[in-house]
């Protein structure tokens, strides 16, 4: 049980009883938002986690697609120079019969 007589001393300290009762609303809203800051913290972090995950997996599969893509690329360019050759040597050739 609550001693009256230390709750009217205490709520006399804070300038009455509504400041008493207004100064326990502040401390309980700043210790809810602190709370709520690490509990929005740890939720944006396990959502954060796997999405950044993800994303860099996705950019690290482009990559090695792009880089694919431009070892294709100048495969099929260093076959057509000398596909371009062999038919230039070819017509050479054939000019000097």
């Amino acid at each position: 049980m609550w001693d009256y007589a230390q709750l009217t001393k205490t709520a006399a300290e804070y300038g009455g009883p509504d400041k008493y009762i207004d100064t326990i609303k502040a401390f309980a809203h700043a210790e809810g938002c602190a709370s709520g800051f690490i509990k929005g913290a740890g939720i944006a972090t396990l959502i954060s986690v796997p999405v950044c995950t993800a994303i860099a997996k996705f950019y690290a599969d482009y990559q090695v697609k792009k880089e694919e893509a431009s070892r294709a690329k100048q495969a099929l360019s260093n076959y057509l120079q000398m596909e371009e050759k062999m038919e230039e040597s070819w017509e050479k050739n054939h000019d000097e019969i």
